[in-house]
Order: structure tokens, then C-alpha cells, then sequence
């Protein structure tokens, strides 16, 4: 059991001149501040240690400030305290001793409110040069998260109340590359916001807001920002958006969870389908190539009928991975699909992956 005895006896290890430890990980064990206070120390003398991820969800905020000190050691780069019990006070301490050469921070699933993340925000902003990664995913209680993306490359905040992430607040940096809003009740306008004023993205994910619809869907289309990777899954589009999305150039599109049918599956096969050379009329202009190289679309109402459409334009395109779990396809469909993954094998250009092919649901009889 690594409890507070075994946090001060590994304390006291450390801080002897032969330690080089780098990684410390022990969290899921019940310390108090008492072994954080040691740990915390230790970690703060060391010339080493790049990695702690300590506690379970009892350290608290007293644990959260005695872990603070960690953030006095040169060589310190991350520090992991999902579920810790943390609330604002903790959170404050963290922000108020923030080091510069930190790259990450996760904070999910904790118990932080509006006065945590204001403060995590004031301290993110006062850095020279941007977090590489924060993740508030699952603090019910967070509100003004958006006040975070000031000076962060990848911000992780799903799974938050409705409110909590509030667009008004929204002035992300430049350098703001990958952001996640799966699932915190946002709207097309809020979708929207984003898309306008995060220009330097390269990844949204916004899985499970079910009111973004096809209005959402056409902005983030539309947005100037280089997206590479989108995860529209579960937010309401019809073919129209998922069309939209395909047309904005990003390379990975995930339109998991979304009410397409067959009819719907075969209208966005039409537009992945890229004509071979011998298909194109040259008097005519050449016809856009897409970017478009891994598609989810797993869980969308399809049955053979689409799945058939769907393996028809794979062999005459440029998608590398599709996934089709979670649809009922019967035999037919599966069969036209290995078809077109044979198919793509036999070309010099790059073969085809159909992935959860074998999570079906069965057909009704």
C-alpha cells in the first residue's frame, strides 16, 4: 500500500544525490497533505523529475498545494491530477506557483468552479510561451472556461455543464491548435464562434453537442482555419453537413452517431468518390481532389443498400480508413466492402482500411 509513510520514505529516497528519477507515478493511492507535503518537496529539490501524477480523489486542495512545490524544479514538465477532489482553492495555489518550463496539466474531473479557472487563466496568460496541454474535461463545477485558451496549444474541455463554456469569453491565442468541446451543450452559434475566432486550429473536436446541426457544420466548413482533423459525431447533421464538412479539405472527419439512413450514406459517398484519370473529361476543368483520408462515419443508420453505395465510391477514392461500426450491414454490404479494400489493393496508390467492419448489428429478420 503506498500510503503517507511510503510517500515520505520514497520523499526522503529522492533526495539523495544519486537520485535520477524522472517519472513518479502513484496515483489510485490514498495520501494526505502529510505524504503530498513530502512528495512536494522532493519533487520542488529535484534536478530531475519531469513526470508526477500522485493522489486519489481525497488529496483535496491541501494535496493540490503541498504538490504545488513540484512546480520549483527545473526540470519539471507535467504534472496529472485527474479526479484528485481538487476544488478552487487548490487550483488557485496551482495557478499562483505555475512554473514557465511546465507542458502540461490536467486538471479533469475535479471540483473546480469560476474563481479556479479564473485564476488558471490570469496564470496561463502571465506565461511567456503557451501550455502545451490543459485539460479541465468533467469539472461540472467550471465556468468562464473559455478564458483558458488565451495561451494554450491544445485545450481538453469536454464534458462540461451547460454554460460553462460561454463564447462571449472566448479570445483564443494564436497559437491554439487543438481544441475539444465534446459534449458542454453548445449550440450552431456557439459552433460558430469558434470557428470564426479560433483561426489557427487544427483539430476541433465538438462530438455530442446535439443542437450544432448543419449550421455548425457549414461554419466550421467555412472557417479559415487550417483544420486537419474534425469530430462532428452526435451532433445532429444531416448529409448536408457531413457534405459541407468533407468539402472544408480536413484530412480525418469523424461523423459517428449522426441519423444519415442509407439515402444519406449515399449522398456523402458521392462526394468522396474521386474519378480516375481515364473517367475525366480533359476538355473540362479538373475536378477538386479531396483531402480527405480517414472517415468515421460508425453508428449512422446504415444497412447493405448504403454500405454497398458507400464501398462503390471507397474503391475510387483517396480515404485510406473509414469506420462503419455500430450499422447494420449484412452480408452484402460487408462483401462490397472487402470488395473495395481488394480492390485498392491491387493499385499503386494507398489501400483502404474499413475498421469495425466486424461490429455489426444484426439485421431484423
Amino acid at each position: 500500500v503506498f500510503d503517507d509513510a511510503a510517500a515520505v520514505k520514497l520523499a526522503t529516497a529522492m533526495r539523495s544525490p544519486t537520485a535520477k528519477l524522472k517519472e513518479l507515478r502513484c496515483s489510485g493511492h490514498s495520501i494526505s497533505a502529510v505524504g503530498a507535503a513530502a512528495l512536494g518537496r522532493a519533487a520542488g529539490a529535484s534536478t530531475t523529475l519531469e513526470i508526477l501524477d500522485a493522489g486519489d480523489a481525497t488529496l483535496g486542495d491541501d494535496g493540490a498545494q503541498a504538490l504545488a512545490l513540484c512546480f520549483r524544479c527545473p526540470s519539471f514538465k507535467q504534472l496529472h491530477l485527474e479526479a484528485k477532489g481538487i476544488g478552487d482553492a487548490g487550483v488557485v495555489s496551482l495557478a499562483a506557483a505555475l512554473s514557465e518550463g511546465l507542458d502540461r496539466l490536467d486538471l479533469a474531473r475535479n471540483d473546480v468552479g469560476e474563481p479556479g479557472i479564473v485564476a488558471l487563466g490570469k496564470a496561463l496568460q502571465a506565461r511567456e510561451r503557451p501550455l502545451r496541454h490543459l485539460d479541465v474535461s468533467g469539472c461540472l463545477q467550471a465556468r468562464r472556461v473559455p478564458v483558458l485558451a488565451a495561451n494554450v496549444v491544445s485545450l481538453r474541455c469536454a464534458d462540461l455543464a451547460p454554460g460553462a463554456f460561454d463564447c462571449i469569453d472566448f479570445a483564443p491565442g494564436r497559437k491554439l491548435f487543438r481544441l475539444d468541446v465534446s459534449n458542454c451543450g453548445l449550440d450552431a452559434a456557439s459552433i460558430k464562434a469558434i470557428a470564426e475566432k479560433a483561426s489557427s486550429l487544427v483539430e476541433l473536436r465538438y462530438a455530442n453537442n446535439e443542437e450544432a446541426g448543419d449550421a455548425g457544420a457549414e461554419a466550421v466548413a467555412a472557417s479559415d482555419a487550417p483544420l486537419d482533423v474534425i469530430d462532428a459525431s452526435g451532433t445532429g447533421i444531416s448529409s448536408r453537413g457531413a457534405i459541407a464538412l468533407i468539402g472544408g479539405g480536413a484530412a480525418s472527419i469523424f461523423i459517428n452517431d449522426n441519423a444519415f439512413g442509407d439515402d444519406g450514406v449515399t449522398a456523402i459517398a458521392e462526394c468522396i468518390e474521386a474519378p480516375f484519370l481515364a473517367d475525366v473529361d480533359l476538355r473540362k476543368p479538373p475536378p477538386d481532389e479531396s483531402n480527405l483520408r480517414t472517415l468515421g462515419i460508425s453508428k449512422t443508420g446504415m444497412t447493405d443498400t448504403g454500405a454497398i453505395a458507400l464501398a462503390a465510391a471507397l474503391a475510387r477514392s483517396a480515404v485510406e480508413t473509414v469506420e462503419v461500426g455500430g450499422n447494420k450491414i449484412g452480408d452484402a454490404g460487408a462483401r462490397a466492402l472487402r470488395a473495395a479494400e481488394a480492390d485498392r489493393a491491387a493499385r499503386p496508390a494507398p489501400g483502404l482500411d474499413v475498421a469495425m467492419l466486424d461490429d455489426r448489428r444484426p439485421q431484423n429478420n
